[in-house]
């Protein structure tokens, strides 16, 4: 009885895709300076909180309780920002220029333009300068942990991009100034954490939805093709979103999501099915999930192989993550499976457990 405690004490602790953004930045080199747009979640930052971690309750404390908090903080974040972003040229240190953040005003007008129920993120552009040498080199970056991985754009020259994620609080990896591109396969690599840690550690709705297509599945074989379906369709809508073909989804994603979980699980508790339909169905559920996966990666990019890498490096890590999954639930449900108690004593528990943490998930949704 207590595992089956512990796991419904964790799933009351889960959002499904959180009202939150990661940051993105665009990192341009133009007439020998270095100009970085960041993205951020405003309020988050300021109160020096990730924005996964950062509760309604208290940005509302500090959005309206007290009307000159805002400004104070505006105030001291460029220095603060300005400490912690790192340049670097081929090994050389660079001094970045004060960065420049939005007015209290500004921030409060982008609040009141979004509907009340989505009042947060508050997404807006941060921008800082450097001076750049002359000639070839290799640049990297690095921002402050708390605002989590960053996807960056690098637009070294008009015409060429490369795309990187930069983990929480380390470099960057390089990027040339000049010359090729880093191509497909380094983009792809950089991307793989990235994919990962959005189910592992942070995608825990996701987790979930593999627990129950595990449950549902007669053999092992079957849970292993239905997380290979469920990352097609995912990858097919990111792609689409990312490529600029469907526009990235609104709010109503994350209760649709949650609500797959809820049907998931309900369908694993009422028995194990080897139909050709549940593998199109974890096509169908990667499908809409793919859609919570671009809304929260809010990026879009006309086609290059750099895009195309990051995806394919984005979604592989997921798979990799998926399998991370059931290949754990595989090491603590198999000892059991020959036991006369297993089906109604732990197989089918488990099941609606996974269905309740997704009925939780819709609730915090709503």
């Amino acid at each position: 009885m207590r595992p089956f405690l512990a796991l419904l004490a964790l799933v009351c602790t889960l959002e499904a895709h959180p009202n939150w953004k990661p940051t993105t930045a665009e990192a341009a080199v133009a007439d020998g300076q270095l100009r970085i747009t960041l993205r951020i979640d405003v309020p988050p930052y300021l109160l020096g909180l990730t924005p996964q971690a950062a509760e309604v309750s208290a940005l509302d404390d500090f959005m309206f309780n007290d009307k000159s908090a805002l400004g104070r903080k505006l105030a001291e974040a460029p220095q603060r920002l300005r400490g912690e972003i790192g340049v670097e040229v081929s090994g050389l240190a660079l001094a970045p220029g004060t960065p420049t953040f939005p007015t209290a005003e500004q921030v409060r007008a982008q609040m009141r333009s979004q509907p009340e129920e989505d009042r947060y993120p508050i997404m807006l552009p941060v921008t800082v300068q450097c001076p750049m040498p002359g000639g070839e080199g290799q640049l990297r970056l690095r921002f402050p942990a708390i605002l989590g991985n960053v996807l960056i754009t690098f637009r070294t020259s008009p015409d060429r991009i490369d795309m990187v994620t930069v983990p929480p609080g380390e470099w960057s990896d390089p990027v040339p100034i000049s010359g090729p591109t880093r191509g497909f396969v380094t983009t792809l690599t950089g991307f793989l954490r990235a994919g990962f840690g959005h189910v592992l550690p942070d995608g825990w709705d996701h987790a979930l939805f593999m627990l129950a297509m595990f449950l549902s599945a007669p053999t092992l074989r079957l849970a292993f093709l239905r997380s290979l379906s469920f990352t097609l369709g995912h990858s097919l809508t990111l792609g689409l979103v990312w490529y600029g073909c469907l526009t990235s989804p609104g709010e109503w994603i994350e209760p649709m999501i949650a609500l797959s979980i809820v049907v998931a699980g309900v369908l694993a508790a009422l028995g194990r099915s080897s139909s050709r339909w549940a593998l199109a169905g974890s096509c169908g559920f990667g499908l809409l999930h793919g859609l919570g996966f671009a809304a929260a990666a809010d990026f879009t990019q006309s086609g290059s192989s750099e895009v195309l890498g990051a995806l394919a490096g984005f979604n592989i890590g997921i798979e990799l993550a998926q399998l991370l999954v059931i290949a754990t639930a595989c090491l603590v449900v198999l000892p059991f499976v020959n036991q006369p108690w297993f089906e109604t004593r732990l197989r089918r528990p488990l099941a609606w457990l996974t269905a309740l943490g997704g009925l939780w998930l819709l609730w915090v949704c709503l």
